[in-house]
C-alpha cells in the first residue's frame, strides 16, 4: 500500500509541474500503433518480394520493400499475429515520417526536430541526465499514458522512444515506437505492438524521476546557416567552468591532482605555468611575482570535458557542424570562411585536408579575443583548444 501511494505521489509531483504542449499534436495511442501495423500488413501482403523466414527466438520474420514485420506464425496472413515491425528506406511511418536514404543524397529524411514536432513535447531542448531525457509525459494509469524518452550520448541523441498505455480488463497494454537517429537524421523505426506489462505505473514511476533531472541539456542544431548564433562569448561557459578566468584549482576539483606542474619564466620576468592532468592542458599566465593574471590556452583530449555547445571528443564533423554553423562559407582559396574576414572576430572558418577538418571560430571579449580550435583528424574530433589571442 506504501510502495503504491509513493508512486501516486512521484506521478502526480511530475504531471503537475509538465509544462504546457502543442495541443494540436494527438499522444500516441495503443490503438494508432496496432492500426499502423495493419497498414504495415497490407503493404508487405501485396508485396512480390515478400519472404518469410524463422527466427532463433522462435518467432518468424516477413521482409518486404522497405521493412520487416515481426510475427509469431509461420507465415504472413490476414488473421497472423504480429508482434512488431521495423521500417527503413522511404517508408513512411504512422505520423509521416520518413528514414534517411543513403544512396539519394537528395533525399535526406526525417530529422530530430521533425520527430519532436510529430508528437506532444514539453522539452524542445532535451533537459536531463548525460544518457536520457523525458521529451513528453502525459496521463495516467489506471486509463491512458503517454511517454517520450531519447536516448543519448552527451549532445549524441540515439534513439527517442514513444511509449503509449492503456488499461483493458484490468490490465495495463503497452505499445511503443522507436526512432534510431545518427547525426540528426532517422535512419530506421521501430514499432513494438500492445502487449500486457505487469506494472505500468511503476514504469511511469520511474520516469517520473528521469523527468526530474536536470542537469544536461541539448543544444541547438541546425543545417541553415540563419538559424544559430556565432560563436560567443555565452559559449566561453560550459561545463560548470568559465573559460576567461578558469584556474588550476576549477579542473583539479574536478579531476584530482595533476600529473604536471610547471612554473616557466618568459624574458620580461613574467611566468607561465603549464598545468596537465590525463587528456587536458591549461596554461595560466601570472606576473613577475607569480600572481595569477588570467588563462592562456586550454587544451581538452579527454571526453570527460565537454567544451563549448557540448563538443567533446569523439563528435565528428557533421555533428559540431549542426551546432555551430553560422553563414553559408565562401571558399576564399584555402578554407571556406563561414563568417567574418582575415580570422578577427567574429570569424569561423573550416578547412579540409588530409582526410580531415580543422575548425576556428573567433570571438570577441571585454579584454581581447578567444579563439576555439577544432582539430579533427578522419573527420572525428581529436581534441579542441580555447585560447586567448595575444596583442587583439
Amino acid at each position: 500500500m506504501k510502495k503504491g501511494l509513493a508512486i501516486l505521489l512521484v506521478l502526480c509531483m511530475a504531471l503537475s509541474v509538465m509544462p504546457g504542449f502543442a495541443s494540436d499534436v494527438a499522444p500516441l495511442t495503443v490503438d494508432e500503433v496496432s492500426a499502423y501495423l495493419e497498414v504495415l500488413r497490407e503493404q508487405a501482403m501485396q508485396d512480390e518480394t515478400l519472404t518469410v523466414v524463422p527466427d532463433v527466438d522462435g518467432s518468424y520474420t516477413a521482409s518486404f520493400a522497405g521493412g520487416m514485420l515481426k510475427l509469431a506464425d509461420d507465415a504472413l496472413r490476414a488473421d497472423s499475429a504480429i508482434v512488431g515491425a521495423q521500417i527503413f528506406g522511404n517508408t513512411e511511418d504512422l505520423r509521416q515520417l520518413r528514414c534517411a536514404v543513403q544512396e539519394d543524397e537528395s533525399t535526406q529524411g526525417s530529422t530530430l526536430q521533425d520527430i519532436l514536432n510529430a508528437y506532444p513535447c514539453a522539452n524542445q531542448e532535451l533537459y536531463g541526465t548525460y544518457e536520457e531525457a523525458v521529451v513528453i509525459m502525459t496521463g495516467s494509469l489506471p486509463g491512458s499514458a503517454m511517454v517520450g524518452v531519447a536516448e543519448r550520448m552527451g549532445q549524441n541523441v540515439e534513439k527517442i522512444t514513444y511509449y503509449a498505455y492503456e488499461t483493458v480488463d484490468g490490465n495495463t497494454v503497452r505499445a511503443e515506437i522507436g526512432y534510431y537517429i545518427t547525426e540528426n537524421y532517422l535512419l530506421s523505426v521501430e514499432v513494438a505492438g500492445g502487449r500486457v506489462v505487469e506494472d505500468g505505473e511503476a514504469e511511469l514511476a520511474r520516469f517520473a524521476l528521469v523527468q526530474e533531472e536536470m542537469d544536461y541539456r541539448m543544444y541547438p542544431v541546425s543545417e541553415d546557416g540563419s538559424v544559430l548564433d556565432m560563436f560567443a562569448r555565452e559559449d566561453l561557459l560550459f561545463s560548470g567552468v568559465d573559460f576567461l578566468s578558469l584556474t588550476a584549482e576549477d579542473i583539479a576539483d574536478r579531476f584530482g591532482d595533476m600529473v604536471e606542474d610547471r612554473y616557466v619564466q618568459d624574458t620580461d620576468g613574467t611566468y607561465i605555468r603549464t598545468c596537465r592532468w590525463d587528456g587536458i592542458e591549461l596554461v595560466l599566465k601570472y606576473d613577475a611575482d607569480k600572481m595569477y593574471e588570467g588563462v592562456s590556452t586550454l587544451y581538452v583530449s579527454s571526453s570527460l570535458l565537454e567544451g563549448p555547445r557540448g563538443a567533446c571528443t569523439g563528435d565528428t564533423v557533421t555533428s559540431l557542424m549542426l551546432r555551430f554553423r553560422h553563414g553559408e562559407g565562401e571558399f576564399n582559396g584555402s578554407a571556406t570562411v563561414l563568417y567574418g574576414a582575415d580570422g578577427v572576430a567574429p570569424y569561423g572558418e573550416v578547412r579540409y585536408e588530409d582526410q580531415g577538418a580543422y575548425l576556428m571560430y573567433v570571438t570577441q571579449v571585454p579584454d581581447g579575443q578567444v579563439a576555439l580550435y577544432f582539430n579533427c583528424p578522419g573527420m572525428t574530433l581529436s581534441g579542441y583548444m580555447l585560447a586567448v589571442l595575444d596583442g587583439e
